[in-house]
Formats: structure tokens, C-alpha cells, sequence
């Protein structure tokens, strides 16, 4: 009997001293939620909490764009499939210790961008022919003069990959929590071409082959483009523009001084 009452009395000692830890663990919690200063700490630790809150703790951000590459101003001849012509990009991206103090950030980085233009029918490609003036220039070539006893062409593409640096000025709602914020952003973009080619898939003899002519075929092997996004939280929505033309001056087909422009979506891993 001793030993029971000694437990109950213990168990009740207990049961307070957990009562009275969570009454003081409300009290403290609410007390600090209503003090005006902790909102702002003069050290910016509170900032940082609510800043990364809910994002991996991992610096930059890590940027993928998906959507189609459109030729403007390309010569008569040279059919285009928008819906064919696809590109990825992916960008890594840090912040700038600038404006600090704003909802406006700046960003750079470094990344990638790979684009992919289908030619479509009448069947089409580019290649060297010979020049009026001698040696050889960029020419629409049809591909059924390429290859007469072809007897379907399925696909004829160029891919185009570029090495780029972006920069970024980026305007959020809300600058302690991206995840719920309207952000708004323009930027430019430096490129370079380090690989090119075209590529064709077609059906002879019943069999299904591919012809690929690695050249760079009087492309301007550096660009400069601008482009804007405007989404909510990591998700948004981005038109690239390219202000250098795709060829060389007076080198591309029919001289033509046709430049891309980008359409997509773009979203944040991190």
C-alpha cells in the first residue's frame, strides 16, 4: 500500500512538472510571436529563418527551361516546325551581395542551352554548294537531291548547344518567403556555340538511317540575347531573345539575317 501511494504521488508530480513546462512553452511562444523585435533582429537572423524556410540549405539556385526555339526572319525556302523545334536549358545561378535591403536581387551564373530547330516539308537542310564567285557557300539544300533513292524522309533537324553566362535582375512580392511571391525578372544572356551539326533520319532500301554533317556551317559562334520571366514561387514563364543573327554577315542562306527568340516555362529545383 506504501509503495502504490508512493507511485501515485510520484505520478502526479509528474503529470504537473510536464503541465507546467508546456504552460511556459506557450507563454514564451506567444510572447515572442507578439514582440514587435523579434520581427527584425539587428543581425538579420530572423530574415534568414524566414527567408529559407521550406528550401533546401543549399546556395543558388538551380534553373531548367523547357519550351520551342523559332526562327524570325528565316528566307523562303526553309520551312520551319515550331512544335519540333525544342530546347532545355539549365542554368545554375548565385546571388549578388547587392541590394541587399530590397525586394530587387541580382543574380549570375553559369549553364547550358540546348536547342533543337526541325526543318520541315518540303524536306529540307543546310550544307555548303558552290559560291558564284567561287569557293563554297550556306545553302538550303532539298534533301531528295541528297539522297535520290531515299524513299521517305522522317526527320531533318540541327541541334545547337551553347555554352552561356547569364545576368538577372530578379523583383519578388514577398522577399522573406520566394515560395509564395510573384517574381518578376529581366536578364541577359552571353552564348557560345561549341557544338552544331545537322541530322537526318530517312528510309532507303527499307532500312531506317541517319546521316549526321558536323560543321558549323557560317554560324556566329557567340550571341547575345535578353530575356524576361514572370511566375509565382519556382514556377514562371520566359520569352528569350536573340539580338545576334544566327550566320555570319552575308554568310547564312540567301544571306539571310534571321535570329531565334525562346517560349517556355521554367521552374527551380533549389
Amino acid at each position: 500500500m506504501v509503495r502504490k501511494a508512493i507511485n501515485n504521488q510520484k505520478s502526479i508530480q509528474m503529470k504537473k512538472g510536464v503541465l507546467l513546462f508546456l504552460t511556459i512553452l506557450v507563454y514564451t511562444t506567444a510572447t515572442y510571436a507578439n514582440d514587435p523585435e523579434a520581427d527584425v533582429l539587428k543581425d538579420g537572423k530572423q530574415k534568414i529563418i524566414q527567408e529559407n524556410q521550406g528550401r533546401p540549405d543549399l546556395p543558388g539556385d538551380f534553373m531548367i527551361g523547357l519550351g520551342v526555339s523559332i526562327w524570325n526572319g528565316r528566307p523562303d525556302g526553309m520551312g520551319q516546325s515550331i512544335w519540333g523545334s525544342r530546347m532545355m536549358s539549365l542554368h545554375y545561378m548565385r546571388k549578388l551581395n547587392v541590394l541587399e535591403e530590397s525586394k530587387f536581387s541580382v543574380h549570375t551564373g553559369l549553364g547550358f542551352s540546348f536547342e533543337r530547330y526541325a526543318l520541315r516539308k518540303p524536306s529540307t537542310t543546310i550544307g555548303y554548294q558552290d559560291a558564284d564567285g567561287g569557293g563554297q557557300e550556306v545553302a538550303i539544300q532539298p534533301l531528295f537531291e541528297l539522297y535520290p533513292n531515299a524513299q521517305r524522309i522522317r526527320k531533318s533537324k540541327i541541334p545547337m548547344n551553347y555554352f552561356e553566362i547569364p545576368l538577372e535582375l530578379r523583383w519578388r512580392s514577398n522577399r522573406y518567403d520566394p515560395k509564395r511571391s510573384l517574381v518578376i525578372t529581366a536578364g541577359t544572356r552571353v552564348g557560345y556555340l561549341f557544338s552544331t551539326h545537322t541530322k537526318v533520319k530517312y528510309t532507303e532500301g527499307g532500312q531506317n538511317k541517319v546521316s549526321k554533317q558536323k560543321e558549323r556551317f557560317d554560324q556566329n559562334q557567340f550571341r547575345i540575347s535578353a530575356y524576361g520571366k514572370v511566375g509565382f514561387g519556382n514556377f514562371g514563364l520566359f520569352y528569350n531573345y536573340v539580338f545576334t543573327p544566327q550566320f555570319e554577315k552575308g554568310k547564312g542562306p540567301a544571306e539571310t539575317e534571321m535570329a531565334p527568340m525562346m517560349i517556355g516555362i521554367s521552374f527551380a529545383l533549389f
